[in-house]
């Protein structure tokens, strides 16, 4: 039995040593004859606690390969509560650059006329001033940061065209350095964060357009007009309480979103 197991360890040896160096490098080319038509998928998903700009569409092939975000034919709605589309989200498109304003003066010249935007000191000073202010826009800023620094004199301008139009808004700054709780509590994750605060309460999504006076000008007033009963506020508040005012004005918000579209795929 040795004697056949040794030469059959032989044979095999010698074969493997036969075929390796008999072996050679071949290409061959296999067109797919897969003649299956590719069908439409369709699909429509509500989530009623996530908003849309944490939603994207990926596709996975059959290889595994991930392709991410597939915008085309996708679109997404925001909902309310009920599941309702309430205004359209656009697509994730390939995002523009911001555009920031140059001033002459520095943040002290601005001042000199005095200090419209109010700075926030502590947790109970940030309560305190959403409670005082039913339509609040905060910039929660860290003192590091080059894009929060160029836009300090523009917000202070903005504060200041605020008041000259008498406009029923809050303008507040945070600084997440000093007060790290307060951001901490509001979820704060990049600088620097405009956000709209109505009733006390955070209007989804975040500010994300130019950082100009003009575009947060239109925004606070796109924000104000959105209740018809907004336009005649000034006649409307006299003689009200404000939590008269919140229940008058308040619009109720939810962070849903309906993704719907097609995408093609294979039988």
């Amino acid at each position: 039995m040795s004697l056949c197991a040794m030469l059959l360890m032989a044979i095999l040896f010698s074969a493997e040593t036969f075929a390796f160096a008999r072996s050679k490098i071949s290409t061959e080319i296999a067109l797919d004859d897969n003649t299956d038509p590719q069908i439409q998928l369709n699909f429509n998903i509500t989530l009623f606690a996530l908003q849309c700009d944490y939603v994207s569409v990926d596709v996975w092939d059959v290889l595994g390969t991930n392709k991410q975000n597939v915008t085309k034919n996708v679109e997404k709605w925001q909902v309310d509560e009920l599941g309702f589309r309430r205004s359209f989200s656009g697509r994730n498109r390939e995002t523009r650059e911001l555009q920031y304003e140059k001033h002459d003066e520095t943040l002290e010249e601005l001042h000199a006329n005095g200090i419209h935007v109010t700075e926030i000191e502590s947790k109970e000073h940030f309560d305190l001033f959403l409670e005082e202010h039913e339509m609040a826009f905060v910039n929660f800023f860290a003192p590091w940061c080059m894009w929060c620094q160029r836009l300090h004199p523009t917000w202070e301008k903005f504060a200041e065209e605020v008041e000259e139009k008498e406009m029923p808004v809050g303008v507040a700054n945070i600084d997440c350095v000093k007060h790290i709780d307060v951001c901490r509590a509001q979820q704060i994750q990049a600088f620097p964060a405009l956000r709209w605060y109505e009733g006390g309460k955070f209007q989804q999504p975040q500010y994300k357009s130019d950082r100009t006076l003009s575009a947060l000008v239109s925004f606070a007033s796109r924000k104000l007009e959105l209740n018809d009963k907004f336009k005649n506020w000034s006649s409307n508040m006299s003689g009200k309480t404000t939590q008269e005012y919140r229940e008058l004005y308040s619009v109720p918000e939810n962070p849903g979103c309906q993704v719907s579209g097609s995408l093609m795929g294979e039988l």
